[in-house]
């Protein structure tokens, strides 16, 4: 067996304003949505080779009864490789809410983390090398 792609699908209130933000602030490209148009269900983005799937809570639990309980921000990062990690933090400064400023770290990286409107922990990391 081999394992060929691992997309997140995160459970948000606003599937409309989650895709707003993500292309607004982080440069997405909107690629498929449940419906086409209206309050969105469903939403796949993408930029580079990251791709994010976003899906209303309403939704999510229709399929997945076991997620009525749950609300979305969930207890993990999305931990997101990227050259040029000081000029994203820069941009981000001003529309985003940066809650680990950037650093070097003891691992070889420099990076930094936001948190989106739903709750969700984007960190952002560049090796040293690069």
């Amino acid at each position: 067996m081999e394992l060929k792609s691992l997309t997140p699908n995160l459970m948000v209130q606003n599937v409309n304003d989650t895709v707003h933000y993500y292309q607004e602030n982080l440069g997405f490209t909107l690629l498929e949505t449940v419906p086409k148009e209206g309050p969105l269900d469903w939403a796949m983005l993408k930029r580079n080779e990251v791709v994010i799937m976003f899906q209303s809570k309403r939704s999510m639990v229709k399929d997945l009864p076991r997620f009525e309980k749950q609300n979305p921000g969930g207890g993990f990062t999305l931990y997101i490789r990227i050259d040029q990690v000081h000029e994203l933090y820069y941009e981000l400064l001003e529309t985003a809410e940066i809650i680990s400023e950037i650093e070097e770290t003891f691992y070889g990286t420099t990076e930094f983390s936001i948190t989106d409107p739903n709750g969700y922990v984007l960190t952002f990391s560049e090796n040293k090398e690069d």
